[in-house]
């Protein structure tokens, strides 16, 4: 019975979370101007979407934003995961503290911080501020799974790299690991 009621509450929240998109998609593509009545089904909605060139100019701003910010965060992330894992004693465990900040500090706390200290600094606030706040939030995401993943597959940075050894080890697991954090998945063990 408590497992019933366990599954039934995380159904519950799904559906909390969910159903309101579901929703949402479904009436994307009603004739009807109005949500409440069902006019038919058209793509009429998407072909105006698509003209507008001030959504499609923020559709590539947001995609170049996204794309640039998850490969040079990628890179800094392997590149912090290879210096903690080669690290020891209390210096490793200080940088892995100060790294779990981040994940622990609300996002808007991080957001409002990165906006004083931009303008503090006097840069302008632009392409190049936002895609420093977006590879600073996705590093702090990657930096701890990229850890993990080199802790359980024992990792030895340096050498050889190749099929079957243990660095191409770690390049899958951390692949595996960034999805399903990106995914939205990322369970820690």
């Amino acid at each position: 019975m408590v497992r019933f009621l366990k599954r039934s509450y995380i159904y519950l929240i799904f559906a909390f979370l969910y159903l309101p998109i579901a929703v949402l998609m479904v009436y994307s593509f009603n004739a009807s101007r109005s949500r409440g009545v069902w006019g038919g089904f058209t793509l009429d909605w998407y072909v105006e979407l698509f003209r507008d060139r001030a959504i499609m100019s923020s559709l590539y701003s947001t995609l170049i934003i996204g794309i640039s910010s998850a490969v040079i965060a990628t890179i800094i992330g392997t590149l912090a995961a290879m210096g903690i894992h080669n690290s020891r004693g209390w210096q490793k465990r200080l940088v892995m503290n100060v790294t779990y900040l981040p994940v622990l500090n609300p996002e808007i706390v991080t957001a409002i911080s990165l906006m004083i200290l931009f303008v503090f600094t006097k840069i302008r606030l632009g392409y190049v501020t936002l895609l420093l706040a977006h590879i600073i939030f996705v590093r702090a995401a990657q930096t701890a799974p990229a850890e993990q993943a080199s802790l359980r597959s024992g990792a030895r940075f340096g050498g050889h790299t190749g099929p079957g050894t243990v660095e191409s080890d770690f390049a899958g697991d951390y692949a595996r690991d960034c999805y399903r954090l990106f995914a939205g998945l990322y369970l820690v063990h």
